[in-house]
């Protein structure tokens, strides 16, 4: 079996003399009667790189344990098979006991011959509570393993600076002015005031005033930061705060994704520099980038740098303070202001009303009429027209922009119909409005048999329906699916389908009944040529929707070439803020309007 003795040296064996005791006091001068370690290397812990599963390794360092100066010379191999690196070594040590494993240094000062040396063991799970209540004087906590257990074989599943179960369990450093912490302490001014902190996990330092700790600079980055899980994201990338909470990569598209800071360490537990001093910051391909160039965000290609202001929307970002290389650079980020589109927008008063049966002007063989959307901003809108007599959802021959206040609607020749018509769109005129989104799902059993078609109600007695809602379906797979028809009532919408196996979750988007709700919309154009990804014979692009506060969105598609509403071929989301459009071909700017 193994030794569980270190390679290591003690400042003064406590058996050479009584004076040893003088000696210890003078160490004491360091720790001032605490345990711990000299820095947050120190007997630091890591896995084993050749067998991770039940070997760690504890690093060399400095420790001060009952004012003795413990120095381990060497790496230390600790075996989790072995029952010789256990306190109390168990018959079949890592088979069946799953829980928080903790290493420890024990040493205790006695004064003996031989002199007591130090020893690296293990405690079962089933031994720390008794850690806790401080029933093991003689031991120092290095860390804490977690471990997991299936048929008769353990694993070591992660390690931590602290007791997950208990974070008053940490790593202990000696309080020195300047010195590392698992977690800031509780500010106490009699032993804190003065002192400098260091935080491993969030690269900051806290320095401590006469009553509270503030911060005192010193990042990765040179400046403020937040935490959060960029494990998706490169070092350097530029990114903003979603509603969500989480990051997402930066464009100048619109205001609300405009950059909040750069990526300055990419792990779950990653950190985001808002300002200061941030590198390996990709450049937008096509540019040349000099040192000492203004910088602004990218509106092309999202998490990037350009020295070109973009238009029309546009926001400053920092300065260049050295080139890396042809695609990458070092900078000072600073968050300007953004002149870009507001993208939470709330709603004005949308267009409702009715075509009526004697207003439809003939042309070219069709008959059309005219609505006016002033009070709309441009094509920032979703629509939907119904039957005015059965109540059934239609869709016209065509609908097109002849000018950016007006939508036409194209029936086929000889119609003499009425239609109402609900337009959901940005308020030209920012006014606040009252736009609320209801989602239900359909699912086997709520599919009701009617000839050779099914039908399921979804309640949306939360709209006023005066004059409809606008709908779209999606199956279990979150693709948008086209029912065979929908109706409307004064409370409900009712989709039809040909089959009943499946799952149908309906979005209806219209006036509330809450006069406080409001909607969200966020519009974009997905360019023709290279932008489009090709898929199965179809393309596609996928559209970031993170700024909304729901994936339950309705959205409407505008070809810009003839400025039409177009349908696409094929819609869903495929992850959690992502809105995916495919098109038959590549040749179309399809404008998206997507309300939620």
């Amino acid at each position: 079996m193994a030794s569980s003795i270190p390679v290591q040296t003690r400042a003064v064996d406590p058996y050479a003399s009584y004076n040893s005791n003088v000696v210890n006091q003078l160490t004491g001068i360091v720790t001032r009667g605490s345990d711990g370690l000299d820095i947050y290397n120190a007997l630091q812990v890591v896995p084993d790189t050749t067998s991770s599963d039940d070997h760690v390794v504890v690093l060399q360092g400095t420790i001060y344990k009952d004012e003795v100066l413990i120095d381990i010379t060497e790496e230390f191999r600790l075996d989790f098979t072995d029952p010789n690196h256990y306190l109390s070594p168990p018959a079949n040590p890592f088979e069946v006991e799953a829980g928080i494993y903790y290493v420890c240094l024990e040493y205790a000062y006695v004064k003996s011959r031989p002199a007591p040396q130090a020893h690296i063991k293990i405690l079962l799970p089933i031994q720390t509570s008794a850690f806790r209540a401080g029933n093991f004087p003689s031991l120092f906590f290095l860390k804490a393993v977690e471990v997991s257990c299936s048929g008769g074989v353990c694993q070591i599943d992660g390690l931590y600076d602290y007791d997950p179960d208990n974070e008053e369990i940490v790593r202990e450093y000696i309080k020195s002015y300047a010195g590392p912490e698992v977690f800031l302490p509780t500010f106490n001014q009699e032993r804190d005031q003065s002192r400098i902190v260091y935080l491993p996990q969030t690269d900051e330092f806290y320095f401590g005033y006469s009553d509270r700790w503030g911060t005192a600079g010193g990042t990765a980055g040179g400046g403020a930061i937040i935490e959060r899980d960029t494990s998706t994201f490169e070092v350097g990338d530029l990114v903003y705060l979603t509603s969500a909470g989480n990051v997402a990569l930066a464009s100048s598209t619109f205001a609300i994704t405009t950059a909040d800071g750069a990526v300055t360490k990419s792990d779950v537990n990653g950190i985001v520099t808002t300002n200061g001093r941030v590198t390996e910051v990709k450049m937008e391909p096509g540019v040349s980038v000099g040192v000492g160039n203004l910088l602004y965000l990218s509106d092309t290609v999202p998490g990037t740098v350009t020295n070109v202001k973009p238009s029309p929307s546009w926001q400053f970002i920092g300065r260049c303070t050295s080139l890396i290389d042809s695609t990458s650079l070092n900078m000072l980020f600073v968050r300007g202001e953004p002149f870009a589109t507001a993208t939470g927008i709330v709603y004005g008063v949308s267009v409702t009303g009715s075509a009526s049966s004697g207003s439809w002007i003939p042309s070219g063989g069709l008959e059309y009429q005219d609505v006016d959307i002033s009070t709309i901003d441009n094509i920032n809108l979703v629509i939907s027209i119904w039957d005015s007599t059965t109540g059934f959802k239609i869709e016209p021959e065509s609908i097109e922009f002849p000018d950016s206040n007006t939508l036409r609607i194209w029936m086929p020749g000889g119609f003499s119909g009425d239609l109402d018509f609900m337009i959901i769109g940005a308020s030209s005129s920012a006014s606040s409005g009252s736009i609320d989104v209801v989602t239900d799902v359909i699912s086997g059993v709520d599919w009701v048999a009617q000839g050779a078609f099914y039908y399921g109600v979804v309640d949306t007695s939360d709209l006023d329906l005066s004059f409809g809602s606008v709908v779209k379906c999606y199956n279990s797979s979150d693709e948008v699916v086209v029912p065979t028809a929908i109706e409307y009532d004064s409370s409900s919408v009712t989709v039809w389908m040909p089959i009943s196996t499946e799952d149908i979750k309906v979005v209806a988007a219209g006036y509330t009944s809450n006069p406080t709700a409001q909607g969200a919309s966020i519009s974009i154009t997905l360019a023709s040529g290279g932008s489009w990804v090709v898929d199965s014979g179809l393309y596609y692009q996928d559209f970031n929707i993170t700024q909304l506060f729901t994936d339950d969105v309705v959205f409407e598609t505008v070809d810009l070439t003839n400025n039409e509403k177009i349908e696409v071929s094929k819609a869903a989301i495929p992850t959690s803020g992502i809105l995916r459009i495919w098109m038959p071909d590549t040749t179309h700017d399809v404008y998206v309007t997507v309300v939620g």
